[in-house]
């Protein structure tokens, strides 16, 4: 605020302009005096400036790009900003973890009316989320590892856990950075819509990381068809379409049919999803995700899908269709498959670049920051940022 160099009376109108009079605006601006910071008090100042600087740049380095989480204590509940909007910890919860505030905010969204539907079907009718939420329930309910802070336990994943804990981590990551859509939480909850809804969520949250802002296309406009999105690259301001498929198979998160026999279990045939993904045709440098949902509980049997992707399926494609994208990448995030009392198979993400110069040519740095925010989906922050006890916790 600029000051005017002349006098002014205590009753005359404030120069900064607001309308009051000096007395009652700006007069303590001008005649209150300097307070000099102890030593000590510009020591902790620093200090805390530095573990702030240090946290932040932990979060970037686990969790990409996306925002550390913005909370507080508020009347002896925890209060957690989402976006433009704060969510409160109910009165007859606890939020001592991160992982406690997710799964109450992911199940907030589901809704009690869309639990009660999901109960009272049949088992195997029930809608996956819902299935892993009574799994997971039920291995949280056995005996634990307590951890050396009382009342916490730690406990190693599952498939259910897992699933359910980066499904509530990106539902949260995308509305705290970005937009969910009603239209892809509508299909979500959708059983036989799930699938795709959640690939299509784990590649926006993929993009937010890699620090990618996202721009939705009019799904209403049916004069040419759309990309998932557009997404701009923030650190070089160039602009990206990117398309999500995902592999159904017969039997798996909600499709009907005869489970897949076991010489297509490790078969990843994209071959028809992928022409689908380079139709759009954007016009601009396009990245295209396909997962190809197969059980892969081993490195080696991960090799066998993305080895036949990069020697067999896109050799196939037309050099007009290859060169329309900059990037292919195919991921294969198995939670639904593993052993409830096993371990979790293998996650692979595997990119492949067309050797063919593309139609629309963009900075590498774009799509291995895309890719790098790809591979950082497991990481779910099981801490409220600069919580003392969370230091040494981990899931």
């Amino acid at each position: 605020m600029r000051m005017s160099t002349a006098k002014v009376g205590r009753n005359d109108p404030c120069p900064c302009g607001s309308g009051r009079k000096f007395k009652k605006c700006c007069i303590d601006r001008t005649t209150g005096s300097a307070t000099r910071l102890s030593s000590e008090e510009i020591g902790q100042i620093e200090r805390q400036t530095r573990a702030h600087a240090e946290r932040i740049e932990a979060h970037s380095r686990t969790h990409g790009l996306s925002r550390e989480p913005i909370w507080t204590n508020w009347r002896g509940r925890k209060v957690v900003a989402v976006g433009n909007q704060l969510v409160f910890q109910p009165p007859d919860r606890s939020w001592r973890t991160f992982h406690d505030f997710l799964l109450d905010d992911m199940r907030g969204l589901f809704g009690s009316k869309w639990a009660d539907t999901e109960k009272a079907k049949p088992e195997d009718q029930r809608h996956p989320v819902y299935r892993m939420n009574a799994s997971a329930h039920a291995r949280m309910a056995t005996p634990a590892r307590e951890s050396r802070f009382p009342g916490l336990y730690r406990a190693d994943w599952n498939g259910d856990i897992g699933g359910l804990l980066t499904l509530a981590y990106e539902l949260f990551t995308v509305r705290d950075n970005a937009e969910l859509q009603k239209r892809l939480l509508r299909r979500l909850r959708i059983g036989d819509q799930y699938q795709g809804a959640r690939y299509e969520l784990f590649v926006i949250a993929s993009c937010v990381r890699a620090g990618v802002s996202i721009e939705y296309q009019d799904e209403r406009d049916g004069t040419q068809k759309h990309p998932e999105f557009i997404g701009t690259h923030r650190a070089t301001g160039l602009r990206v379409a990117v398309e999500a498929k995902s592999r159904h198979r017969p039997g798996v998160l909600g499709f009907k049919g005869p489970a897949s026999s076991a010489a297509e279990e490790h078969r990843a045939d994209i071959g028809r999803l992928l022409l689908k993904a380079l139709a759009k045709e954007p016009g601009m440098p396009l990245v295209v995700f396909v997962d190809v949902n197969l059980p892969g509980n081993t490195l080696s049997e991960g090799q066998t899908w993305f080895r036949e992707v990069g020697e067999m399926t896109l050799p196939t494609l037309s050099l007009a269709d290859r060169r329309k994208a900059n990037m292919i990448i195919c991921t294969n995030i198995p939670f639904h498959y593993a052993d409830p009392n096993g371990p979790i198979p293998t996650s692979v993400v595997s990119a492949h670049q067309p050797s063919d110069p593309p139609l629309f040519p963009i900075e590498q740095q774009v799509l291995e920051d895309i890719v790098a925010g790809t591979r950082l989906f497991k990481n779910v922050p099981h801490q409220f940022p600069g919580n003392d006890w969370e230091a040494g916790a981990s899931r």
